[in-house]
């Protein structure tokens, strides 16, 4: 259940920076993404947590972009700090949990897009919105 979660978050998130990326981008040799988060448990702990849906998301947009695609993880010490990352645009993209969005939200009103997901209640689908 988790790693179909998993892959449906992965292909949304994928889809939404192919998108920006396809836009902006022309004949670029490699692309650069950086990843941000907090580090609620130790940095190896959390980079043991998302290193492999990291490299399966930049596999994947390597794949439909055709061109070599690296995302690198940035972990910050403090919660606030990776909202004013970005805030900031020193990360293109993180995890954050709703209440943290609508604080990076404040903040920055243009700056931020929204991601939906979906759960499952009782074997039906809702979308969850962030708004």
């Amino acid at each position: 259940m988790k790693i179909r979660l998993l892959q449906k978050r992965a292909q949304k998130i994928l889809f939404m920076l192919s998108m920006v990326l396809f836009s902006a981008s022309s004949a670029v040799a490699d692309i650069e993404l950086i990843f941000g988060t907090y580090a609620a448990d130790k940095p190896s702990t959390t980079v043991k947590k998302f290193k492999p849906f990291l490299d399966h998301l930049s596999a994947e947009m390597g794949q439909i972009l055709g061109e070599n695609v690296n995302i690198k993880m940035k972990i910050s010490k403090e919660y606030e700090q990776s909202i004013r990352d970005l805030v900031n645009n020193v990360v293109d993209f993180a995890r954050f949990g709703p209440a943290s969005y609508i604080t990076a939200k404040n903040i920055n009103p243009k700056g931020l897009t929204q991601i939906t997901r979906k759960r499952c209640y009782h074997g039906k689908h809702a979308e969850e919105s962030l708004k």
